[in-house]
């Protein structure tokens, strides 16, 4: 990866080169923007790089380099499809993704408190964890992010250079929507009373906005004073405005990388939105976010078939 980092600064005329570095704890890594080769020599990959780089993609210096993985690599399609970013702009460094680590599902799996923790290791099967001269073992696929246990992905799909082997999708891959499925099943008074509880929690940081990388809108629609569509101080009724209004328009574009909800201090579900207009989109028209550069944005796309489906077809 580094070697593939350096050859695009120095050979491919590259202004920058996004990737990961380690942080001040063995478990967190932080976004790095290299821009020399000395800079490249700082850049790590493991099991904690779950941060998603394309969000950084379209406001970096240009021609730009950036390690992606699977789901990186689908946001940045999306990105292409929609002009945001031109393709001879971005080297692409893939790398297959083997699944992140979930620190919040590993905290309960030892007795250590994580600022003890010393080493962290991804071990063949399992994540080692090293803490005051101790390792306590957890199973790898416990410790895994849930969005990475369904993940459709874990190869980019789209690359300039493949860092190592394909990952095949993980065996949980048919319980993507099993929430979903179970959100469906409930009496609609029940789900409207349901989303009402998530979203009375949610402090309106914008976290989840802010993370995104396909939220790229210099001014947002629920930020407007004039008009006014979304109250500015949290209550529930507007919280879940503020949300629906962005599963809205992540329709046909979310790639299920979950950073949104991974981002949110107060633990809301939101990747149950997501996955929800994902299954409708693949169950009505066989359409996933992110997998085809060449094709349009599923919002400019049309087929006569589609007629089937449209309101004037319910008549």
């Amino acid at each position: 990866m580094k070697e593939e980092a350096k050859r695009a600064l120095t050979e491919r005329g590259a202004a920058c080169v996004i990737g990961f570095r380690q942080g001040r704890k063995p478990w967190r890594v932080t976004p790095h923007f290299a821009t020399t080769p000395e800079q490249v020599d700082r850049l790590v990959w493991s099991a904690a790089c779950a941060a998603n780089l394309a969000t950084y993609v379209i406001a970096a210096p240009k021609p730009v380099a950036v390690v992606l993985k699977g789901c990186d690599a689908r946001a940045l399609v999306t990105l292409l499809q929609e002009h945001q970013v031109e393709r001879d702009q971005v080297h692409i460094i893939g790398v297959p993704c083997g699944g992140m680590i979930d620190v919040d599902a590993l905290e309960p799996a030892n007795s250590a408190t994580w600022e003890s923790v010393t080493g962290l290791e991804d071990a063949a099967g399992e994540v080692v964890v090293t803490a005051r001269g101790k390792e306590y073992r957890v199973p790898r696929e416990q410790a895994l992010l849930a969005r990475c246990r369904t993940c459709a992905a874990p190869t980019p799909g789209l690359y300039d250079v493949l860092i190592a082997e394909a990952v095949a999708p993980g065996s949980a891959e048919n319980e993507r929507y099993s929430r979903v499925a179970e959100i469906e099943a409930m009496d609609p008074l029940a789900r409207r009373q349901y989303w009402l509880e998530q979203f009375e929690r949610c402090v309106r940081c914008n976290a989840c906005r802010n993370v995104c990388p396909l939220c790229y809108c210099r001014e947002c629609v629920c930020d407007l004073r004039e008009p006014r569509f979304v109250a500015r101080q949290p209550n529930a009724e507007d919280n879940l405005l503020f949300q629906c209004v962005r599963a809205w328009h992540a329709a046909g574009r979310c790639i299920d990388c979950g950073e949104c909800e991974r981002a949110c201090p107060m633990g809301i579900p939101l990747r149950e939105l997501g996955r929800k207009l994902e299954k409708e989109l693949r169950d009505l028209f066989g359409y996933e976010a992110g997998m085809d550069a060449e094709a349009p944005p599923f919002l400019a796309q049309f087929a006569a078939s589609d007629e089937d489906k449209s309101v004037a077809g319910h008549e």
